[in-house]
């Protein structure tokens, strides 16, 4: 038997990385460090270390959990509400 799925909505709190934002972003994340002048951002998680540069975002969903994408993935996945 066949079925067509469609995903449930999804809510998200997004925040992207600027230099205005890079102070927030290190306080979300414990085991962060800035580099090269706030340039990147290296982040710890339990899946391993990911790397952000100016321009990425952070999408956080319901469940707590963290995604990290550039920004053209981001514009093409997500909308503002």
């Amino acid at each position: 038997m066949s079925f067509t799925h469609q995903k449930r909505p999804y809510r998200a709190n997004c925040i992207q990385f600027t230099k205005d934002t890079l102070s927030s972003i290190l306080a979300l994340f414990d085991n962060s460090e800035s580099l090269r002048d706030g340039e990147y951002i290296l982040i710890r998680t339990l899946k391993g270390i990911t790397c952000l540069q100016k321009g990425d975002w952070i999408v956080t969903g319901e469940n707590g959990e963290s995604k990290f994408y550039t920004d053209g993935t981001f514009k093409i996945k997500y909308k503002e509400i």
